[in-house]
């Protein structure tokens, strides 16, 4: 039992975090447990259940998501509380259909795991022992009843009934599992008088010496009354006259901040945010709430306009064109509450040179921490409402849910300068278009369905996003055309499944580039320290009956053994089947990412699918479940550098390109050496380049024919560039790697130092080695990874461990040549 004793403030938040326990529906045992959780990872720690993620379990632990479960919890409140004016249990997340109960008196009920739910309390509130009760029923049955109820069926299903995230009704890359439970710690709310319930500073303009700003704040009153708000950023201090009147209500106050330090995206600056007071305060000064924050001042507008090629599509920060680089974000775990550390994964990305991630509309609104440090980072969130691949209800109780859902989050996370676009759904205009939903249905239910589409797109949220958010752009669905209409390359945003859903080669990435791709990719196994985490050491086999469990697209298997004989030789064993489909997905979304970025400003963003995983299965992951990075995500640390270097070819004809993000003009060195596997130069090429703010242009042009000693299977193309301090390589290979007769390397390690986190060294062979491959386990990874050895030119690696010492004798690289099958 928790005891709450101490004096509360004028205004106080009581979280309801300890003493909880929790019963499944029909058991008689109360079990204690932690919240937030989920019903099923409670049963799985308490050993009840088996591993949800180990091998074939999934499908055995179906009936727990059908079965209905309660949590409680009581606590002891003292007299102080009860002599507040208002008292409110506040609820946060719940998710998702529920009926609350405080000392046996039902509060109300729950039916959007999006919301946040609060209920007075003020004739129930008791001194001493208080209990809440949290009963939830199945959101597997809920949808079934709720579906049934329908007049015709929906595409997408029953879940669409269900305002949860949807990939716990399963998704091709992850695992069904309806749970229930309590996603952020309640709280018991007191008021005296008046109180902040949230608040934020949004950005209407900028000029070069200020920025005209507003305070939105939402505030409850117990009557009407004039207060005086003051907010402080850093040391600029403001004031503010308001009558508050009774309930809650939002007040806008607008003011002018002079020579504003601004946020900028990764990469482009300094992602500034103030420490920011504000306070409320009665008509003799005296303190009754405040709120602390951190706000970064920035514009951020979608600019889509008509122009030579079609209609464009990029974002621009603080007047400033940016080219988008990133991935599609899905939620870390299938179990993922608000309490849930991002740093590690936000971490990552920043350090691979992202400036945005797409928070996919499948998922979950993340928790103020995830935004949080998005902001701190400088990475920028195309944040989806939560919609994805299905038809929406029409009724009016479903639009109203809907509508609070929106105000709310909308609101909520207009606090961050990251937010940089809202977006209505994924892939539901694209689906009814163009997948064959409409097929069998008559007109006028082809009419009902799509008003109730425009009526929730086209109407309720981007009202929400124009009444509530930080002056943001509002995109109705993603994509603007999908890859059946022949506009998706020159309008608007592109989901592109030609390759792997249509089995395209990669090299059509070269010629299908859209104006800002927005999904892209390919499958790849985990590493293997992550697969036998879920897969028995005599199942390792794509077809075995534990990996079959986690590979989710009906054509996986099939796709990734068919994409992989094109390129490259073909695997002996499992170890090396993961190697060589890791370094497929490298390459074949790396070849997008460069095309992109070289038809600059023709196209100005490129999101690949998908960054991280849900759980440890095959998906189209650049970072498995257990933070390991893939072939793919050391890549875009190579590809997502402010300035690139990369090659194409054009017939007989070889052209290097120079892509730059700097908002500023630079300097720039450049060596291409045409090598051989061994090392010898046949040609080389130095250039001194004066690179322009944003460009890409071509740097270079040779006709092969008339190249001595060119062998394409024979030579490649190593490509150096460094400008200020920063210094980088990549090499370009002019055949399938499978056809180049790569060399048996001898690798020395050298200059072993011990650094913060770990250790750092150098690696250099005396042959060409492509995508050298360091072995990690979970205590031992290397960065970079799955990198190319020009000869004689050495490579620098971070060993990040906990370890004291590393005998370099037990660090045993591999490369591409170890997976030929000729290789002796």
């Amino acid at each position: 039992m928790a005891i709450i004793t101490e004096h509360l403030n004028a205004q106080e938040k009581v979280p309801l975090k300890d003493g909880w326990e929790f019963r499944l529906k029909g058991d008689s045992i109360w079990r204690n447990c932690v919240i937030p959780n989920a019903v099923h990872k409670i049963l799985w720690e308490k050993g009840l259940i088996e591993d949800p993620m180990f091998s074939g379990n999934e499908k055995d632990l179906q009936r727990i998501g059908q079965r209905s479960s309660e949590f409680r919890t009581v606590f002891t409140l003292s007299n102080s509380a009860l002599q507040k004016a208002v008292s409110q249990l506040v609820l946060p997340g719940v998710d998702c259909f529920a009926e609350v109960f405080f000392n046996g008196h039902k509060l109300g009920t729950c039916n959007n795991a999006f919301r946040t739910w609060s209920f007075g309390l003020d004739t129930i509130l008791k001194e001493g022992p208080n209990e809440l009760l949290i009963r939830f029923h199945s959101s597997d049955e809920m949808s079934t009843q709720l579906y049934n109820r329908l007049p015709t069926e929906l595409p997408g299903g029953e879940r669409v009934m269900v305002r949860k995230p949807q990939y716990h009704f399963g998704w091709d890359f992850g695992p069904k599992f309806i749970w229930q439970g309590i996603t952020h710690v309640p709280y018991l709310k007191f008021d005296e008088s008046a109180s902040i319930e949230r608040a934020s500073i949004i950005t209407k303009t900028l000029t070069r010496h200020f920025a005209e700003a507003e305070l939105v704040i939402r505030v409850h009153s117990l009557d009407s009354a004039f207060y005086n708000v003051q907010w402080k950023l850093d040391d600029q201090i403001f004031s503010k006259k308001i009558k508050i009147n009774p309930g809650s209500q939002y007040l806008r106050v607008p003011f002018r901040i002079s020579n504003p330090k601004l946020w900028w995206p990764n990469g482009l600056g300094d992602p500034y945010l103030y420490k920011v007071r504000i306070q409320l305060s009665d008509s003799a000064y005296r303190p009754v709430s405040f709120q602390d924050l951190r706000c970064g001042i920035r514009r951020i507008d979608l600019i889509n306009k008509s122009d030579k090629w079609g209609k464009g599509f990029y974002f621009k920060v603080n007047g400033h064109p940016v080219f988008a680089k990133g991935a599609n974000y899905i939620p870390q775990d299938i179990f993922e509450t608000d309490h849930f550390d991002h740093r590690p994964l936000l971490e990552d990305v920043y350090r691979c040179g992202f400036n945005m991630l797409r928070v996919w509309g499948g998922g979950r609104y993340e928790s103020d921490a995830f935004y949080g440090e998005c902001d701190r980072l400088g990475i920028m969130v195309w944040q989806d409402f939560m919609f994805a691949c299905g038809m929406v209800p029409g009724d009016q109780e479903f639009r109203e849910n809907v509508r609070e859902e929106a105000e709310q989050q909308v609101f909520r996370l207009s606090q961050f300068a990251c937010i940089a676009l809202w977006c209505g759904n994924n892939e539901i205009d694209e689906a009814w278009h163009r997948w064959g939903w409409q097929t069998g249905l008559s007109a006028s239910t082809k009419e009902r369905l799509w008003g109730d589409y425009q009526e929730i797109f086209n109407n309720l949220l981007p009202l929400a996003v124009s009444t509530w958010s930080n002056y943001n752009s509002y995109w109705p669905s993603s994509p603007l055309w999908g890859r059946g209409d022949s506009r998706f390359q020159t309008e608007g945003d592109a989901h592109d499944w030609g390759i792997w859903h249509d089995e395209m080669k990669f090299e059509a990435f070269e010629q299908r580039i859209p104006r800002f791709m927005s999904e892209a990719g390919f499958q790849s196994i985990p590493d293997l320290s992550t697969v036998l985490k879920f897969c028995p050491p005599d199942q390792l086999d794509l077809e075995s009956l534990a990996m079959m469990a986690h590979q989710k697209h009906p054509r996986g298997n099939k796709l990734i053994r068919d994409y992989l004989r094109r390129d490259l030789p073909e695997p002996e064993n499992f170890e090396s089947l993961i190697y060589l489909n890791q370094l497929n997905q490298a390459e074949g979304i790396g070849l997008a990412i460069k095309a992109h970025r070289r038809a600059k400003p023709y196209c100005m963003g490129t999101l690949y699918w998908q960054l991280n995983d849900c759980w440890p299965g095959i998906s189209w992951s650049g970072r498995d479940y257990y933070g390991h990075w893939k072939a793919l995500q050391h890549k875009t640390r190579l590809l997502y550098q402010p300035l690139l270097i990369s090659a194409r070819e054009s017939g007989d004809f070889l052209e290097v390109f120079a892509s730059s993000d700097l908002h500023y003009p630079e300097s720039l060195s450049v060596q291409l050496n045409f090598m051989t596997m061994d090392g010898q130069s046949i040609h080389s090429e130095k250039l001194e380049l004066k690179m322009k703010t944003a460009q890409s242009k071509r740097i270079y042009l040779a006709e092969l024919s008339e190249m001595n000693h060119f062998n394409r299977q024979n030579v490649c193309l190593v490509m150096q560039w460094k400008y200020n301090n920063f210094e980088s390589q990549d090499v370009y290979y002019f055949d399938k790697l499978k056809n180049i007769p790569f060399k048996k390397p001898f690798y020395e390690i050298t200059n072993m130092i011990a650094t913060e986190g770990g250790f750092s060294f150098d690696i250099r062979s005396d042959q060409l080695c492509k995508a050298v491959y360091l072995k990690e386990y979970d205590n031992l990874r290397y960065f970079p990874n799955f990198f190319d050895l020009a000869p004689g030119i050495p490579q620098k690696v971070f060993c990040k461990t906990d370890l004291k010492e590393i005998d370099t004798s037990g660090i045993q690289p591999t490369s591409f040549f170890d997976h030929l099958p000729t290789h002796e």
